[in-house]
């Protein structure tokens, strides 16, 4: 097997800090936010981009926009992307997450249509082995990036609050990996510029929140309502999701249209994932999380399960 080495992935990202530099120490690695790049590390990025200036489009990055880098460890170049990328994707999923719920839907669309997330990586990126050995360095550059918004949004102390919390009750919880995964794919869901392929990519880490993967439509919609109180409600209003988005794209529906739904659906799934948040410590699994989510809406009922579960308790309990 090839030995594992440290690597440093480098980008741009479309945020600010208020310091010179904020650090965060996730489980696969640790993200910096820099103003500036140490020389070290801007040289070697430097060089590698002007020995591909010509595979690479003239692209300006805002000068608004702040550095990322990515320290981590792996056994290849392509694992060492692969790594850093889900790792920043996380940490950007979490104040993403944070910002968007504070997000309300304008008014009427106008102009073309852009992602839903605030925070985005740049299109450029660098990966850097041993500083002092370009031959360990490569690059990855993104034709089809747009910017649509130069100004950057200013990490706030209250994402970095919700960032440590959201660490926290992740670090505690036996099904950890599959969280992380709802939260990836929920910020590469809301990366994209395409609405309609962005509601598609939220309706799968719905699937993955409810334990549903495999299970029919019918089920997921189940289940997602079942973490609301008035759960017949969202019941009815998750089945209309599903069936207009797909109205709305035979029918060539307004832009308006499709953004309303996917704005609807973005709320849910939050509340899907938020759900988990808050109960990482009480379930051993994803699928015992679905379970919780199958019994029934009605207190009455549940009342009447736990009647005969005692009563079964009982029954099976050995006679001493």
């Amino acid at each position: 097997a090839s030995p594992i080495k440290n690597y440093t992935f480098v980008t741009t990202v479309s945020c600010s800090i208020k310091g010179t530099r904020l650090a965060a120490k996730m489980a696969d690695g640790v993200v910096t936010i820099l103003k500036k790049l140490p020389k070290k590390i801007e040289k070697a990025r430097t060089q590698v981009l002007e020995e591909n200036r010509f595979a690479i489009s003239d692209f300006e990055i805002p000068s608004a926009w702040a550095y990322l880098t990515c320290q981590v460890r792996a056994r290849s170049s392509h694992e060492a992307v692969a790594r850093a990328l889900e790792t920043c994707d996380l940490l950007r999923a979490i104040w993403n997450f944070q910002s968007n719920r504070q997000a309300l839907m304008a008014g009427p669309h106008t102009g073309k249509w852009k992602p839903l997330n605030r925070i985005r990586l740049g299109p450029i990126h660098t990966l850097h082995g041993v500083l002092d050995d370009p031959g360990t360095d490569a690059w990855w550059f993104d034709p089809t990036f747009q910017i649509f918004d130069a100004a950057p949004t200013t990490i706030t102390a209250n994402m970095r609050i919700f960032e440590r919390r959201v660490r926290d009750r992740l670090r505690i919880s036996s099904y950890r990996l599959q969280i992380e995964d709802a939260f990836i794919r929920y910020v590469r869901a809301l990366d994209n510029a395409n609405w309609d392929f962005a509601f598609i990519q939220l309706w799968g880490v719905l699937e993955l929140t409810t334990a549903t993967g495999t299970s029919s439509h019918e089920v997921t919609v189940r289940r997602a309502a079942a973490i609301f109180k008035n759960a017949q409600y969202y019941r009815d209003l998750i089945n209309h999701l599903r069936f207009n988005r797909n109205a709305a794209v035979h029918d060539g529906a307004s832009s308006d249209e499709i953004r309303r739904l996917l704005f609807q659906l973005r709320r849910v799934v939050e509340a899907s994932v938020e759900f988990h948040l808050r109960r990482l410590s009480r379930f051993r699994s994803i699928a015992e999380a679905g379970e919780f989510m199958d019994l029934p809406y009605d207190s009455v009922t549940l009342k009447r399960r736990m009647e005969l579960l005692r009563s079964a308790i009982s029954f099976r309990k050995p006679k001493g």
